[in-house]
This record gives structure tokens, sequence and C-alpha cells, in this order.
């Protein structure tokens, strides 16, 4: 199978890309076969190691290196993205990659090798190497977070040394132990140390309470040990600060009575619970902290029951802390394979302590999702059993994103037909098969010229929901050995298996054309009758998708002149496209080249011979091509849009030198310009003529604007609003080509023309063909009854103007008096004489 060209429509997956490589065309090489992959590439190309190690600075997807480097080797390049912190994956490319290299690449850190000359593996070998260098950047993140998970909880105690004082009825010291010696005086009580016994305790509280700085225990303290002693209460326990210099510390303070009631005394302990309140306090944030995770978190005991849960966990599966503490997650992991799934956890803890991995389970409405777990066992010194951290993340989102991401790679979105690239796999396909099976394999390109005028007349919504209904014509088509696609803007495909023969494939085409054509319901009520269809007919699947494809749009290009809008393959039909697209290629600079110029054609009065009226016709003289005819490039430049900008250009051009000649005193009495449908779906076209007519320093009476009968009747609102107001801003309007078409009075009414142009086609014949004769009668009459002047165009021999006087005719145009003529030859025909050749 053939590769199919690059789709530009479909999405294309950024990756950026370090290469090291030496040879320019290697790195060409290897860059594009990754842009034919479907990646939009970022990339840098090094080829030494400081290089690589300035440029590993930079964040980068893949690190691709050949192997064999001047002054350098990739062997070397492998080592040192190996060491460079966050560094991305490397993959080793070489035409000479044996085994013993690469087993060496791989020991050094690669995530995998290449040949050069199987370039077509390196897409998925870097997928591949991302998604495991992701999948290890994941674990050690989720190792860490689970090292943190492993103290929550876990109180580090430390032996507690109670300092212990008695206390005789009348509150003074009888006996300290060593711990409240050492804590106050430093010592281990021994003879010279400064001992506090025989102090009142009582009177070193009552100071306290007088210090302000000690705080409000003191007075507590001083009134619990004096209930204590007076037998009002049978202990009293407090906890309080004593901090240090720079050391925060917490004690708890108990008095109880001596044997014998409080009158014998009390015995005070003092115990620094420092450790206690830090470690509470550690345990109060962790437990903060577990519950603000965004992952669901489970607690499982050594039988893989569930211990504790946090908010995520019910968050995400719509089970709280009592639907599950004590239970098996078999238990709320409804997938029909949870409790083989389990076992095989079960069986991974046992011999590795960790398993992770992701499946589809329920959450307690019933609705499916997919989740990623990690479970890790924890254990301790202290703990003979171990407990189980399990990490669960909802990754539904991301599963349906890159499911879509999927659909989107092969389908078009608006119309759900196959896009360019998978009709195109699809159709080579068919073709495999065709030359297996000695069949033939038709493809028909069709192009619905609406859609363009739609959406610029209408709006992108109603085009897309042109769009969409044909989309939905195309795949309620019956022939189920048919499938199509969408290639294009306007442009869909389909291609037959099993054609039998060109005619089988005409007739189809036909259908296809009238299938198409029928009217929409849509808004608007816009109907698809322009539409074109070529074919081309594969026999035995000897083609390739894309020439298959190619020869279609050939015969698409020449279906334009098919009054049925089809035509199939023909040799040499290719020779007139490629002189079209040279003609496009030319005229798109033929105003930059100062190629196009415009000729004048006088317009007379017939019963005068006064001068009425020059015409100004466009014309190209290309320096590559030559003269080229207007009915040659007039119509390219209308179908490409060209002729917006062409246009434009006559525009200026022909009200610049009616300027000119009014400062020559050349008075030219009005300049007639032919418009074009195109010009007039810019929405701002009327106030663009009249900015053009301004700068030139005209008056819009001095113009006739003219337009074809077609254009009025074909696309009446494209041009209606845009020619009222220039009818308005002073323009007169023509419509040129009366008679060629189906015309409407009415139409004529609303535009408030004031010129009618019989077409050259029924004045040729005059006066001999009866059926040209009353038709030039009838628009004459139509004329005359809307007050419009009738003007006969292609005039050429005497007997025509003779008959033309006889109809009344108003003005002639023709050979017979002057052929388009240079702007300097217009003030000749002003001074000279008609009378001798007009009636």
């Amino acid at each position: 199978m053939s590769k199919p060209q690059p789709d530009e429509l479909a999405p294309r997956r950024p990756l950026r890309l370090l290469l090291v490589e030496d040879n320019a065309a290697d790195a060409e090489l290897l860059t594009v076969a990754l842009e034919w992959a479907g990646y939009a590439l970022t990339t840098r190309v090094v080829c030494a190691g400081p290089a690589l190690r300035e440029a590993l600075q930079e964040p980068w997807d893949i690190v691709i290196s050949d192997y064999v480097l001047p002054g350098f080797s990739g062997m070397e390049a492998v080592r040192i993205v190996t060491e460079t912190p966050g560094a991305p994956p490397v993959i080793l490319v070489s035409g000479t990659v044996g085994e013993e290299i690469a087993v060496e690449a791989l020991r050094e850190g690669a995530s995998d090798y290449l040949l050069k000359d199987r370039l077509a593996r390196l897409p998925a070998a870097i997928e591949s190497a991302i998604e495991r260098h992701r999948m290890a950047d994941e674990r050690e993140r989720i190792s860490r977070r689970l090292a943190e998970q492993e103290s929550l909880g876990q109180a580090v105690l430390s032996s507690i040394d109670a300092h212990i004082a008695v206390l005789d009825g009348d509150g003074r010291i009888v006996a300290v132990n060593e711990a409240w010696q050492r804590f106050a005086y430093g010592s281990d009580g021994g003879t010279e140390a400064a001992s506090p016994l025989g102090e009142n305790y009582l009177d070193v509280c009552r100071h306290a309470v007088d210090d302000e700085s000690a705080g409000p225990f003191a007075k507590q303290a001083l009134e619990g040990i004096e209930a204590v002693m007076r037998g009002e209460r049978q202990s009293f326990v407090a906890e309080y600060p004593c901090h240090g210099p720079g050391q925060p510390r917490w004690f708890s303070m108990k008095v109880t009575p001596l044997r014998g009631g409080g009158k014998a005394g009390v015995v005070v302990a003092h115990e620094n619970v420092t450790a206690v309140m830090q470690g509470e306090a550690e345990r109060r944030l962790n437990a903060l902290a577990m519950q603000a995770m965004s992952e669901g978190l489970m607690v499982l005991d050594h039988r893989l029951a569930v211990v504790n849960v946090n908010d995520a966990f019910s968050r995400i599966t719509g089970f709280d802390a009592d639907d599950v503490r004590g239970g098996y997650p078999v238990q709320w992991l409804r997938a029909g394979n949870s409790r083989a799934l389990l076992r095989r956890i079960e069986q991974a803890l046992h011999a590795q302590g960790e398993w992770e991995g992701e499946y589809a389970c329920q959450r307690k409405d019933g609705e499916w999702y997919t989740e990623f777990v990690r479970v890790r066992r924890l254990s301790d010194d202290i703990n003979a059993l171990p407990y189980y951290v399990v990490v669960c993340t909802d990754i539904t989102p991301m599963r349906e994103y890159e499911d879509r991401l999927e659909y989107l790679a092969h389908y078009d979105e608006l119309t759900g037909l196959p896009n360019k690239r998978f009709f195109l796999d699809c159709m080579e396909e068919a073709l495999m098969r065709a030359r297996e099976n000695r069949a033939n394999v038709a493809c028909l390109l069709l192009r619905v010229d609406e859609v363009r005028v739609v959406n610029d007349t209408l709006g992108h919504a109603t085009g897309d929901a042109l769009l969409v209904e044909i989309g939905r014509r195309m795949l309620a088509m019956p022939d189920a050995s048919r499938a199509c696609g969408r290639i294009g803007d306007d442009q869909f495909g389909v291609f037959i298996e099993g054609c039998e023969s060109e005619q089988h494939l005409h007739e189809a085409a036909l259908r296809l054309h009238g299938l198409l054509a029928e009217p929409t319901s849509g808004e608007g009520g816009v109907a698809l009758s322009r539409v074109l269809v070529g074919g081309a007919l594969s026999h035995g699947g000897r083609d390739d998708a894309e020439a298959l494809l190619r020869r279609a749009d050939v015969a698409l290009f020449n279906a334009v002149d098919d009054p049925s809008g089809v035509q199939l393959y023909e040799n040499g039909m290719g020779e007139r496209m490629q002189r079209n697209v040279d003609l496009v290629r030319h005229l798109r600079q033929a105003v930059s080249r100062d190629e196009l110029s415009v000729l004048y054609q006088p317009r007379y009065a017939l019963a005068t011979g006064e001068l009425r009226c020059v015409e100004a016709l466009l014309r190209w003289n290309s320096r590559t091509l030559g003269a080229v005819s207007p009915g040659e490039f007039i119509p390219l430049a209308e179908e490409t849009g060209l002729i917006r900008e062409i246009g434009m250009w006559v525009l200026q051009e022909a009200f610049a030198q009616l300027a000119r000649w009014r400062a020559d005193d050349v008075l030219v009495p009005m300049v007639a310009v032919n418009l074009s449908v195109v010009q007039f779906r810019d929405s701002r076209f009327s106030d663009r003529v009249l900015e053009v007519a301004h700068e030139a320093g005209v008056r819009p009476a001095e113009i006739e604007l003219e337009i074809t009968e077609g254009t009025l009747v074909d696309h009446y609102g494209d041009v209606h609003s845009e020619l009222l107001r220039l009818r308005e801003a002073g323009f007169s309007i023509a419509i040129d080509d009366f008679g060629t078409g189906y015309s409407s009075l009415s139409y004529l009414k609303k535009i408030a023309a004031s010129t009618l142009k019989v077409d050259k086609a029924f004045v040729d014949d005059l006066p001999g063909d009866n059926e040209d004769f009353q038709i030039v009668a009838a628009v004459h009459a139509i004329g005359r009854a809307l007050g419009m002047t009738v003007v006969a165009e292609g005039v050429e021999r005497n007997e025509q103007e003779t008959c033309l006087s006889g109809l009344g005719c108003d003005e002639v145009q023709g050979f017979l008096y002057s052929p388009p003529v240079p702007a300097d030859e217009v003030p000749k025909l002003l001074v000279q004489s008609l009378s001798g050749r007009l009636l």
C-alpha cells in the first residue's frame, strides 16, 4: 500500500525533537518521515557534545542520535542525555548498528535503536519511548507520594522522663527526682548542686502569676494545686507551653494527692510532651493533606480490606467511607472481571509489593468510567502485618479525549464522513483486493459549488448545514459496494468496488449527480443545483489510490463544460487542466507585473452617429504565455476569486482614465465597466466603488456598471441590495447579454436599470433569421415600455445596422464601427464624423 499524502485538514501531533546528526540529508529525511507520520515538529539539530549539553537545557519530547558522528559518537550522546537531569528519552539511529552495539546502547540508557532503512517504525518507537518515559516519571511521582503517605498516622514518640516533685501540706518541696533536678538546675543532684528542697512551690507559682510573661497557665496551675491540697479535686491535669530560645516545647502537668489526703501533701509531675504534640500536629496535617489530594486514596489492611478512604475517592466513585470501610475493593469494582483482577493484584503485591494498571469500573450510580490505579505495600519494623496504599485516578476525560483524537484522525467532524486520508487508505485497500481478484475499482469526485456561495451570502452556519445534508445523502446511497468521504471544503469522493465498466461508472455518476442536485429543505431554500462529478476507472486495480483520485480530479475539472455536469476521465484531459493551472499561477501576478491593460470600444446612437459611451474591456498580455483571450482567463479569475482584485483594478483604471480625459477636455459622455457576481459577495463592494470614484474625481452619473442577465437572475439575492445602493448613488445600471437567460421583468423593474444590451448571438443572423428578429423586437419593446435604452452588441455588417434601425434600436456597438482601442485613440473617435456610416 502506498503512503498517502499528509492531510492538511487533519490535526497534527506536536513533537519537540532534538536531533544529533551531522548529515543534513539524513536529518531532512528523518524530519520528513515524521511530518508524513502526522507530527508538527519543533526541531533543533546538533552534532557535538557541548552543543548537545546546551540544547538539553531546553524542554524536548525526544532525542534522536546518529551512531556515527565526526569527533563524537552516538554512544557518547546517549550517556550525555541519560546523565542530564530531566532529560527526555533518547533513540539511537544508524545504518550500521549491530546487536552488540544495540545492547550496549540500551545498557547505557537508550530507549530504543533503529536502522536508518527502517524509519517506518520510528513513529511507533517515539511514542513508545515517550510513553515509557512518562510512566517512569509518573511512577517516581507516585513513589514520592507513597513515601509521604507511609508516615501518615505514624506518631513518633520518644521516652518521657517525668519531672517529679513532692510537696508537703504547706507547698514546700520535700523531694525531687533527677529529671526535675536536671531540668531545673542542670545537675544530677550532687552535694554541690543547688537544691530545690525547702523551696515553696506555691510561692514560685504565685510569683509566676504576677509575672505577665508567664502567661495564664501560672494562675491555672496554682489554683489546681491548691484545690487538690484542700481535697476539692482528686487530681489536676493540664498541658502548657514552655518554649526555650528558638525551641518550642510543651509539657503536661499532673497533680495528685499523697496518701492520707491533701494535708499530707501532693505529687507534682511535669512531663515533656513536645514530641506528642508535634506528632499530633503532623497527624492532623497529614490527614488534611490526604483529604486535599485530587487522587482517590484508599488504605487497606493486610487482608486487603478497606481501612479508610479520602474525600477524592468518594467524589470519584460515589462511595463514601462508611460504604466501603471494612469491605473489599471487589465490592464496588463492578466490572465483569473484577474478581480475577483482584487476584492478579494480590499476586503482584505478594511478589513485588506493588501493582499499577487501568480498568473500567462503575460508580455507585452505575455510570461507567476508566480508572488508573497504583497500589503499594507499606510496612515498618514494628508492625508485622503490612498495610497497602491505593491511589486511584479517574482518567475517563483523558481516554475520551484520546478517542476523540482517534476519531478526528479518520473522520470529518462536520459530516461524519471519512476524511481524505482515511478515504485514500480505504480506497487503497479496495485496490489491493481488486488486484487479487482481477476486479475494477472506480472513483467519483464531486464538487458542490453552492457551498462557497452559501458561506459568502448566508453565512457559515447555513453552509455547514448544507454540508451535513450532503453527507447524509451520500451515506444513504444504497450501493453497498461503495464508500464515501469528504475530500476538501466542497469536494466529496466515492469509490465503487466491482465496477463492471465505464458505462456502469457513468450511470453511477449520473445517479449521484441527481441525488445531490435535488433542492434541500434547509434555511434559505438553497438548491444543490451546481453539482459537478468527475469519474475514473481503474481496471484490475492497476492504479494506486492517489493516482486514481488525480484522474478523477482531472475529469471533475473538465465536467464544467459538460451540460450534464458529469465527465469521465479520458486521455489528454490533463493537458487542459495543466493549461488552466498555469493560467491561474501567472494570473495571480498579472497586476503586480503590469501585464493587464484596458481597451475601450465605442457605443453610438444609431439615429445620429453620436458617440454615447465607451466600454472598458480587460486584456491580458502575459510575459510568459503571451496574449490570453478574455474568454479563457476571466472565467478562471471568477472561479478562483482573483476577479475581486482584478475587477477593482479595472474600476480604478477606467475611472482614472475618465478623469484624465476630462482634464484634457476630451468629453467622453460615459464609461461602462463590467462587473462580476463574485465582486458583489463583498458586503462593502458598493462602498469601495464609491471610494474609487471619489479618489479618481469622477461623478457616478458618468459611469455605467454592467452585469449580465444571468448574474441578475441566478444571483439576485447577492446583487440586489448592492445594485440599489449604486443606483441610488447615481451610477447607471446596464443589463448585458439580455435574452440569453430566463429573465423576470420584475427584476428589471426592481433594479431600475437604464440600459438593455441585446446579446450578440441574436444580432449575428439578422436580418435573415426570423426568430432572432422577433427576439430583438421583443427586447426593444420591453426596453421601450420600461423607459430603457436598448443597445445591440456585435454589429459587424451594414444589413444588420439597417435591420436594427428598422426595429427602432437606440444604440449600436461592434466591429462595423470600431474595435476596442487604446485610450489615446478615443479622442479621434469623438471628432470623427460617423454620419456616412450610420443611418
